[in-house]
């Protein structure tokens, strides 16, 4: 990396190695040297949370001269690192995404830590991937850019073999440390158990020995939905097509999308029945079961729901380096990027959850989440295990994530890729017709697909090589009182995929019905 920076031209790495293998100590030792060559840097990590510590080591190499650029920041310390930036008083810019719109002079290298994580893309406003934008970026200045990751995007990955970026392969941890030793959990045929035999077996092993435990289950709350056993009655968001999830600690039915909240009825409002029901699982449920099956450990819950007030990421993660916390359990933001030489087990408490969402990157998604959430296990002395609760453990992304064997994932997804023409053999556009009712979304989705379908005509040849799919509805159909229709367009380059999307929005705009909106995203990560 510093061979190519020192030729001051455009130079983009793929930084790939399984977790554990000391990536992020060469990010820190390729910031210090570029910023004692004079040039200014960017480090930017997928959630927030993950900014202290390399702004941490990196402030005690360069005291003052690194800023922070991210969200979590009040106005007043947003402005006061913006203005130090301007004025030249910071060399290394650590955030999250917007990070890499500072305002540096003389930037000579961005690194993209974790660059496989969907947080990198925003879904409001001016749609962009920073990781995409990074490279963008880079190569506008010639500069050099290292995108990092275990579990690299599948269309990355492929760059790399395709020559697009360089590969630096990192095939051990550090120290020559073992990778955990994982096993798949059956849990078909299982009724009701949240920690399974096996799981609640080697967690009461691992707490006897002094040693600490991580459970993973990316979905907050109690459960997912309230149901009435008497009339099947079910609690529903008024704006948005799902259902509440209950909370049993603030007594709450909340929805995760708009906010909306109502407290958890005694009766059932339809048949003012008694016997209501808290079926499926979240972190909330796993909390009460460990504590049930361990009284005497401390536990912790790291999700949004116990992470809203500033410092309580830090809070927690200082508790759990500090041993003060034998069992941590959270959603995907403990499962990524940190390190805690004390946890020896990882449990993935429901590893299909992912699986099941309908879109083509699920099975990666899936894979990328178990690998990184197994790759907390063992990162001390002592060896660490993982096991995953599985109804599919025969799946190609379970086999292969307990083998740590990201080619014989990648090999196998390349393929479904490559039959169904999916990226990285196309590019896809997004467009969602949004509007009062679901009457008029669906009328006016079907408008932009002939008009579509019209201009593709009169493009002749040059049109050739699309594909539209759909309209159909969003898998979130209603959000936020608007109902969603999407209508996907699939193409071999950006080159007839562009001008193709930029009529079609012109045309759409002049014609469209009151309260209709469309908006357009280029390589959406999810079509939901």
């Amino acid at each position: 990396i510093l061979e190519a920076f020192g030729k001051g031209t455009y130079s983009p790495f793929l930084l790939y190695g399984v977790t554990g293998s000391g990536k992020t100590l060469v990010y820190l030792k390729v910031l210090e040297e570029v910023v004692r060559s004079g040039k200014k840097a960017i480090f930017l990590a997928p959630e927030i949370a993950l900014t202290p510590w390399p702004a941490a080591y990196l402030t005690e190499r360069f005291p003052g001269r690194v800023a922070l650029a991210h969200s979590g920041l009040s106005e007043g310390e947003r402005y006061d690192e913006w203005r130090r930036i301007i004025e030249g008083e910071a060399d290394i810019v650590v955030g999250a995404r917007s990070a890499l719109f500072s305002p540096l002079k003389d930037l000579g290298l961005i690194i993209v830590d974790e660059e496989h994580e969907t947080s990198y893309k925003q879904e409001e406003g001016a749609r962009y991937n920073a990781r995409d934008a990074a490279i963008a970026l880079a190569r506008h200045l010639g500069i050099t850019v290292v995108l990092g990751s275990a579990t690299p995007s599948v269309e990355t990955f492929y760059n790399s073999r395709q020559g697009k970026l360089v590969p630096l392969v990192l095939e051990n941890r550090v120290m020559e440390r073992r990778l955990p030793a994982v096993e798949l959990a059956d849990m078909r045929g299982r009724k009701n158990e949240v920690l399974g035999r096996e799981l609640a077996g080697l967690l009461g092993e691992v707490l006897a020995e002094g040693n600490q435990a991580l459970l993973f289950l990316n979905r907050r709350g109690f459960s997912s939905f309230l149901i009435c056993r008497d009339c099947g009655h079910t609690a529903r968001c008024v704006n948005c097509s799902v259902t509440l999830t209950a909370h049993k600690s603030s007594r709450l039915l909340q929805c995760h999308y708009c906010d909306l909240s109502a407290p958890i009825p005694d009766e059932c409002p339809s048949c003012s029945g008694a016997n209501l029901g808290t079926p499926g699982i979240g972190t909330e449920k796993v909390e009460e079961e460990v504590r049930a099956l361990f009284p005497d450990v401390k536990v912790a819950r790291m999700d949004r729901d116990t992470t809203r007030k500033k410092g309580s990421v830090r809070k927690i993660l200082d508790a759990v380096e500090a041993r003060e916390v034998g069992v941590l359990i959270g959603t995907q933001m403990v499962s990524k990027g940190h390190d805690f030489p004390g946890v020896t087990l990882v449990g993935v408490i429901s590893g299909d959850t992912s699986l099941n969402i309908p879109d083509f990157r699920s099975a990666e998604r899936t894979f990328q989440l178990i690998t990184q959430a197994a790759g907390r296990a063992g990162r001390g002395e002592a060896p660490g295990r993982v096991i995953v609760q599985t109804l599919n453990p025969g799946h190609y992304c379970f086999t292969s994530a307990a083998r740590h064997d990201y080619e014989a994932f990648f090999a196998e997804e390349i393929e479904l890729r490559r039959e169904l023409a999916y990226p990285p053999f196309s590019r896809l556009c997004c467009l969602r017709v949004a509007g009062p009712t679901d009457e008029a979304a669906a009328r006016a989705a079907g408008a932009l697909h002939d008009m579509a379908e019209i201009l593709l005509k009169r493009q002749g040849r040059s049109g050739a090589g699309i594909t539209l799919l759909g309209p159909a509805p969003a898998l979130l159909a209603k959000l936020k009182g608007r109902y969603r229709w999407n209508l996907l367009v699939k193409g071999g380059d950006v080159k007839t995929l562009h001008p193709l999307v930029a009529a079609l929005k012109r045309g759409f705009e002049a014609r469209k019905p009151a309260k209709i909106s469309l908006s357009v995203d280029m390589d959406p990560l999810t079509v939901t």
